[in-house]
């Protein structure tokens, strides 16, 4: 019964309703524009949502682009009714940051206005609302720095693990760089 419901899950859900869906949900979560290629529920071997071709973009600040991304749900409350994120698992994402060129002291100082919009900030943001227990890994990624458009150091080759576990954040990151 579970096999042919993994089968038979695209022609029941309309994939392209429940994108418009999550990208009404993130757009106002996180400045910039996020958007992405296709939405794929799947049920075996495990229950997970892959999106594909996945890109947000700060303008003159920041692009993300990823292969993919697949969004595991913790399977005992799944069991029991409720969606709660277990695991993202994020593949060959490419980062571009762009640096300004020199801050004026204005600039320098921090307001929350300014403060929102910085991608470090973001990322902390992000890190804030990971579920317990839950799991954030990427693979095969890549860093660009740049200023004036011209590429100031790239890292590759990234593996990022961030595992939240009885309200300790652990971090491993391992990579190369130019």
């Amino acid at each position: 019964l579970l096999a042919a419901a993994h089968f038979l899950l695209p022609y029941f859900i309309d994939a392209d309703r429940f994108k418009s869906q999550i990208l009404a949900r993130i757009d106002p979560a996180v400045y910039g524009r996020a958007d992405f290629a296709d939405l794929l529920l799947a049920l075996l071997p495990r229950p997970r949502a892959i999106i594909t071709q996945g890109q947000w973009v700060l303008p003159d600040r920041l692009r993300l682009q990823v292969a993919s991304v697949a969004i595991y749900p913790q399977i005992l409350p799944l069991l029991r009714g409720r969606l709660r994120v277990g695991t993202v698992n994020v593949h060959a994402p490419v980062v571009v940051i762009d640096l300004p060129e020199a801050p004026s002291p204005k600039e320098a100082k921090r307001t929350p206005d300014n403060a929102a919009l910085d991608p470090a900030a973001g990322a902390a943001a992000a890190l804030a609302r990971l579920p317990r227990h839950g799991r954030l890994l990427l693979g095969n990624g890549q860093v660009t720095l740049r200023r004036g458009g011209r590429p100031m150091a790239e890292f590759h080759e990234l593996a990022l693990a961030v595992v939240e576990e009885n309200g300790r954040l652990t971090l491993d990151l391992a990579g190369r760089s130019d």
